[in-house]
Order: C-alpha cells, then sequence, then structure tokens
C-alpha cells in the first residue's frame, strides 16, 4: 500500500457530508446540546473548540452514531445512518479521546482487526495497517503491546487506525493530547491531508494553534455551538 505524497493511504474517498440539526442531549438534569446545528463538507478541516465539559466529545460521538441524541439528527449527505455499525461501514471513522486501544493486541492489531471486521481483504488490511503506522512515524513498533508504548505513542496509534479506514468523514476527539510539538504538527498534518484527499473532518481540541490550522472553527460552549470563522 504506497502513500500519496500529501500523507495520505492512497485510494479515492467517497465524498460525504455530515450535517447536525438541532442536536439536543440531556444527561440527568443537565442539558449538554441545545439544539445544535453543524455541517462540515467534503474536503473541510474543522476544528470544535471550548471548555473542557462543554460537551465537545459529545458532539462527536452522535456525529459518529456512537451515541443517540435526546433530540435532533444527524445527516451523510442527506441520508441518515441507522446506528455505529451502519457508520462505520459507510466510512464515518472515530478517533476518541483517550485511544480506546485493546491492550492485550499489538499496535498493529489494533489497525488490523477493525479492517478485517469490515470486510477488508486481509492483505489490503495488512498493507494499509502498515502504511498508516509509517505515516504517524511508528513502522518500527508494530509489533510492540499497547502497555509497551507511551502515551504520546498510543495517541498516534489511535490516529493510524483511523487513518487506516481510509474514511469518508474523519471525528478526531483531542487527537494531539500527550503529543510533542513535533509529532503534534505531523498528526494536525495528516488531519489536514486527509480533508484534502476529500474526508470531512472534524477536530475537537482545547489547543489554540490546532485550531488555527483549521479551515472552519465552531465553538462550543453552553450547550450552543456558535462558528467563529
Amino acid at each position: 500500500m504506497r502513500t500519496d505524497p500529501a500523507g495520505t493511504l492512497a485510494g479515492a474517498r467517497t465524498p460525504m457530508a455530515v450535517a447536525g440539526r438541532a442536536i439536543t442531549m440531556r444527561l440527568g438534569e443537565r442539558l449538554v446540546l441545545d439544539a445544535v446545528d453543524l455541517d462540515v463538507e467534503p474536503g473541510t478541516f474543522a476544528a470544535l473548540t471550548g471548555p473542557s465539559g462543554a460537551g465537545k466529545s459529545t458532539l462527536l460521538w452522535i456525529l459518529g452514531r456512537a451515541l443517540e441524541p435526546t433530540g435532533g439528527s444527524v445527516t451523510y449527505s442527506g441520508r441518515l445512518l441507522p446506528d455505529r455499525e451502519a457508520a462505520a461501514r459507510a466510512g464515518v471513522v472515530l478517533v476518541p479521546q483517550g485511544n480506546a486501544l485493546v491492550t492485550p493486541l499489538t499496535a498493529r492489531e489494533n489497525l488490523l482487526v477493525p479492517l478485517l471486521m469490515l470486510g477488508i481483504p486481509a492483505k489490503e488490511a495488512h498493507a494499509r495497517a502498515d502504511a498508516a503506522l509509517t505515516l504517524v512515524g511508528l513502522d518500527d513498533s508494530g509489533t510492540h503491546l499497547v502497555e509497551e508504548l507511551s502515551g504520546g505513542q498510543q495517541q498516534r496509534v489511535a490516529v493510524a487506525r483511523g487513518l487506516a479506514a481510509r474514511p469518508s468523514i474523519l471525528l478526531a476527539d483531542e487527537p494531539t493530547s500527550d503529543l510533542d510539538a513535533t509529532t503534534r504538527e505531523i498528526i494536525v498534518g495528516l488531519l489536514r491531508a486527509e480533508a484534502e484527499a476529500g474526508a470531512a473532518v472534524l477536530m475537537s481540541t482545547h489547543d489554540s494553534w490546532c485550531a488555527d490550522q483549521a479551515d472552519v472553527e465552531y465553538h462550543l460552549d453552553d450547550g450552543h455551538v456558535e462558528r467563529r470563522r
């Protein structure tokens, strides 16, 4: 599996937009999201900013169909997807905060298993996994167990897992946490490259530098989202 010069896995993305309309989320008595509207078009690199606890992760999980909102809807180029499994098969990829890696597996196996579960042929899955690990600078660490990796390396594996899926929509929740400045720039560059390859990319971040690299910035606070640029 070759990589394109821009730093993506070779191969066409299926263009797909994600749109949230009047998304509302209550957790107990707390109104986390209050009729939120948000759009990310194919080829766009968008940032989602806001204070800790504002609901950024909740919104990303709803957009990825991993969490059901109290109200509102999410569409993907105008169509509904019933659940997370359907979204994953359609190319909606989530990179969760805290990496969510499977610790008994190696770094490479953490990339391979999701690809095989999606029905990717074994030969292609292995090639994609190797290429994605190379993109994040971990080509020599694929055989290491998750527990043998540093926190920053684990975060890079999580990003590589998302890249290996060759997403149409990439939802990355704080993907640069635990990374040094150099690696942070590499990861943000890879997310931008995904957008340039045709994906709709939404990254939540506390980092103002990361937000500045995006084409669009949405800010979430007190349950409401505003587009800042």
